[in-house]
């Protein structure tokens, strides 16, 4: 299915953690898909909107609870600009604004490029929302055509990128995408990106208990980063219904964290938000709407 135009949103449900940090919409496009929005409010005073790009997603991470239901369809940039001005006009309330917005909800947006750009534009460009290009991050699971295309497209916005594993075999494992994309092909496109944009590539790793958490798979890391300037961000597992998986203990991923360090690697451990209402990264599925299609990727 393809996007369905410029049908309006309707929020069908919010949640609201326990702490009042993040709050969960629960999207209904005018076809009937539905799609899942968050709203995180830190203690620093940023405010970030994590929107989906799609409904469901394609590309069957073994993590991810958005990849295990499936997809459905492309949204519109219209749908994705939606989200961030359903969330700008209920913090309007409180005399705030969305400062931050990351690409990091439902879907995969280089899997829908044309209207994840077109949307960039509007969220960034004064005659939009005027969102500062640098609190604007759109996370892929490392689709290589589309970072090349990406690096040319002069938005100024970040890019991260889930790598989850330090070798193909562990990867692919967890991503199926790593068999069309390995890291052999991947790594060197990344240091090109960031030589061709002057901004540094967002590395994001998430720690799983005896899977990916060792002293040696720190190392592999750092060899891969090594020479450029990629920052990665450690992300507790946020745990997935149906998935076995258990997120690393805290005095794993403090220790793969020192590791990193030593060898010279800018890396940050990623605090976790609104879990406990299923709002935290690879939990986003929209559990109301049918399952949709796996394709292959």
């Amino acid at each position: 299915m393809e996007t369905s135009g410029d049908a309006p949103l309707s929020p069908d449900l919010i949640q609201v953690s326990e702490d009042a940090q993040t709050e969960k919409a629960l999207m209904r496009l005018a076809d009937g898909f539905e799609i899942e929005t968050v709203l995180m409010r830190h203690q620093s005073g940023r405010t970030t909107v994590c929107v989906s790009s799609q409904a469901g997603c394609a590309y069957r991470c073994a993590f991810c609870a958005t990849g295990q239901a499936g997809f459905n369809r492309h949204l519109a940039p219209t749908e994705i600009v939606g989200q961030v001005r359903f969330f700008d006009q209920r913090l309007a309330s409180e005399g705030r604004r969305v400062t931050n917005v990351v690409f990091m909800g439902m879907g995969e947006p280089f899997h829908n490029y044309d209207a994840v750009v077109a949307a960039l534009r509007v969220l960034t460009e004064d005659g939009g929302m005027a969102i500062a290009r640098r609190r604007v991050t759109v996370s892929t699971v490392g689709l290589v055509p589309e970072i090349e295309r990406f690096a040319t497209e002069g938005l100024g916005v970040n890019l991260a990128v889930s790598l989850h594993a330090p070798n193909d075999a562990l990867r692919s494992r967890l991503m199926p995408v790593n068999e069309r994309y390995p890291l052999s092909l991947l790594m060197p496109i990344l240091a090109d990106y960031e030589r061709h944009t002057g901004r540094r590539v967002f590395i994001e790793y998430l720690m799983l208990a005896g899977i990916n958490d060792r002293p040696e798979h720190a190392d592999e890391l750092a060899a891969w980063l090594r020479g450029t300037q990629h920052h990665v961000n450690l992300i507790p597992y946020n745990q997935v219904a149906g998935v076995a998986w258990a997120g690393s203990l805290d005095a794993q991923v403090r220790g793969f964290q020192a590791r990193l360090r030593a060898a010279g690697v800018p890396v940050t451990v990623r605090h976790p938000m609104g879990r406990a209402i299923l709002a935290a990264c690879g939990q986003l599925q929209a559990e109301t709407q049918p399952r949709g299609r796996q394709p292959g990727c």
